[in-house]
Protein backbone atom coordinates (compact mmCIF):
# COMPACT_ATOMS: atom_id res chain seq x y z
CA UNK A 1 0.00 0.00 0.00
CA UNK A 2 3.00 2.30 0.41
CA UNK A 3 4.02 1.76 -3.19
CA UNK A 4 0.88 2.99 -4.92
CA UNK A 5 1.07 6.73 -4.05
CA UNK A 6 4.73 6.80 -5.05
CA UNK A 7 4.14 5.65 -8.63
CA UNK A 8 3.05 9.05 -10.05
CA UNK A 9 5.97 10.71 -8.25
CA UNK A 10 8.65 8.72 -10.06
CA UNK A 11 7.34 8.42 -13.63
CA UNK A 12 6.39 10.92 -16.27
CA UNK A 13 2.70 11.84 -16.41
CA UNK A 14 2.02 10.13 -19.73
CA UNK A 15 3.52 6.84 -18.37
CA UNK A 16 1.53 6.62 -15.10
CA UNK A 17 -0.97 4.08 -16.43
CA UNK A 18 1.79 1.82 -17.72
CA UNK A 19 3.66 2.15 -14.43
CA UNK A 20 0.58 1.14 -12.44
CA UNK A 21 0.16 -1.84 -14.75
CA UNK A 22 3.74 -2.95 -14.23
CA UNK A 23 3.48 -2.55 -10.44
CA UNK A 24 0.25 -4.56 -10.42
CA UNK A 25 1.79 -7.28 -12.57
CA UNK A 26 4.86 -7.57 -10.35
CA UNK A 27 2.73 -7.72 -7.22
CA UNK A 28 0.54 -10.45 -8.75
CA UNK A 29 3.63 -12.36 -9.85
CA UNK A 30 4.96 -12.27 -6.29
CA UNK A 31 1.61 -13.40 -4.91
CA UNK A 32 1.62 -16.32 -7.36
CA UNK A 33 5.23 -17.44 -6.98
CA UNK A 34 5.90 -17.02 -3.25
CA UNK A 35 3.44 -19.73 -2.12
CA UNK A 36 5.13 -22.14 -4.54
CA UNK A 37 8.53 -21.30 -3.09
CA UNK A 38 7.21 -21.72 0.47
CA UNK A 39 5.65 -25.07 -0.45
CA UNK A 40 8.93 -26.25 -1.99
CA UNK A 41 10.91 -25.24 1.11
CA UNK A 42 8.30 -26.87 3.34
CA UNK A 43 8.33 -30.16 1.44
CA UNK A 44 12.15 -30.21 1.27
CA UNK A 45 12.18 -29.76 5.07
CA UNK A 46 10.31 -33.02 5.71
CA UNK A 47 7.06 -31.07 6.19
CA UNK A 48 8.45 -29.07 9.09
CA UNK A 49 7.56 -25.39 9.16
CA UNK A 50 10.31 -24.37 11.53
CA UNK A 51 13.15 -23.49 10.95
CA UNK A 52 13.46 -23.38 7.15
CA UNK A 53 10.19 -21.71 6.18
CA UNK A 54 10.57 -19.27 9.04
CA UNK A 55 14.11 -18.49 7.88
CA UNK A 56 12.77 -17.82 4.39
CA UNK A 57 10.32 -15.24 5.71
CA UNK A 58 12.95 -13.70 7.99
CA UNK A 59 15.37 -13.48 5.05
CA UNK A 60 12.74 -11.72 2.94
CA UNK A 61 12.17 -9.26 5.79
CA UNK A 62 15.90 -8.53 6.06
CA UNK A 63 16.16 -7.98 2.31
CA UNK A 64 13.20 -5.60 2.45
CA UNK A 65 14.77 -3.71 5.33
CA UNK A 66 18.08 -3.35 3.50
CA UNK A 67 16.33 -2.16 0.33
CA UNK A 68 14.42 0.40 2.42
CA UNK A 69 17.64 1.67 3.98
CA UNK A 70 19.24 1.95 0.56
CA UNK A 71 16.26 3.85 -0.81
CA UNK A 72 16.49 6.35 2.05
CA UNK A 73 20.24 6.69 1.53
CA UNK A 74 19.73 7.26 -2.20
CA UNK A 75 17.02 9.84 -1.53
CA UNK A 76 19.21 11.82 0.87
CA UNK A 77 22.22 11.56 -1.40
CA UNK A 78 20.42 12.73 -4.55
CA UNK A 79 18.09 15.25 -2.86
CA UNK A 80 15.08 13.73 -4.61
Amino acid sequence: SVLWPAVPLVVEEHMVGLAFGIVTSMQNLGCAVLPLVVAAVYSDSDNKYIPNVELLFASLAVVGFIVGLYMNYYDVRHHS
